[in-house]
């Protein structure tokens, strides 16, 4: 397919079709230059992240279509030069979808990832009942108060 698009772009380079052809594709190749890539890209966000005096973040609960709970966890910090919004992480919430079980996902995650919790300034979310009062978001508050965090 790729070859395909290749003489479909450039009809009369030869020699640039022939060099597409002569990259291996195996799909071990191919899985280690994703991975890699990826490996590049998450250093440099949490990297970002380290270096940011504040971050926000921004959470959506859902459930796929095979009954399976998922957070995603979206994040806001001003990296020296602008503003960054990024998709953190996505966290499988094993047990129930209340306040507290989303929390401890959260804060497992981000200590995973070594993001201290104690940086973040805001948190968003939908306004579910789990995420609100009696949820999360109350959570986070009073353990940032505390000093806990």
């Amino acid at each position: 397919m790729q070859v395909e698009a290749m003489e479909t772009l450039f009809p009369d380079k030869r020699d640039v079709i022939g060099k597409v052809k002569a990259i291996p594709l195996f799909k071990k190749t191919a899985t280690g230059r994703i991975k890699s890539i990826n490996d590049h890209l998450r250093m440099t966000l949490l990297t970002h992240i380290d270096q940011a005096d504040y971050f926000s973040i921004a959470n959506d609960e859902s459930t796929e279509i095979m009954n399976v709970a998922q957070l995603a966890v979206f994040i806001r910090f001003f990296d020296g030069e602008e503003m960054k919004e990024e998709l953190l992480t996505l966290v499988g919430l094993e047990r129930e979808t209340n306040g507290q079980a989303t929390y401890d996902a959260l804060v497992k995650r981000l200590d995973k990832m070594k993001i201290p919790l104690h940086k973040c300034i805001s948190v968003t979310t939908d306004g579910a009942p789990a995420m609100m009062a009696v949820g999360m978001v109350s959570t986070i508050g009073r353990q940032l108060y505390m000093g806990s965090i």
